[in-house]
């Protein structure tokens, strides 16, 4: 039996096992974006919501660090903030509720002011 006859099997097993695992752990993986933009918001509203280089990275660090998110990116410009974000569980709110209090506003005004699209 050559090298190629016993590993080649064995690799594709291996492939197949791995392909498997990650097909059940997306499936079950909530992905959500929470936005503020110029067509949802006012100016006022948009410059509080907007993280500062320096507050970046302790941002990241707290969405890191709370056990409802698994892995989190922020986007932040002149005209819009978006956070992209894996859930542990599904609830949209505490993406928004984090987002209110690290920026010490107004839950409900924000809501109002925000865009939120969900899937896995």
């Amino acid at each position: 039996m050559s090298f190629l006859t016993f590993h080649i099997p064995l690799i594709f097993g291996k492939i197949n096992a791995f392909k498997a695992g990650l097909e059940q752990y997306l499936a079950h993986m909530t992905i959500i974006a929470l936005g503020i933009n110029h067509k949802t918001a006012s100016v006022e509203l948009r410059e509080k919501v907007a993280f500062s280089p320096e507050q970046m990275s302790e941002a990241l660090q707290q969405l890191s660090g709370h056990a409802h998110f698994n892995e989190a990116v922020i986007v932040s410009t002149c005209n819009r903030t978006e956070i992209y974000c894996s859930l542990a569980e599904r609830n949209s709110q505490t993406l928004l509720h984090w987002l209110a209090s690290f920026h010490g506003l107004d839950e409900q005004e924000l809501s109002s002011n925000t865009y939120y699209h969900e899937g896995n």
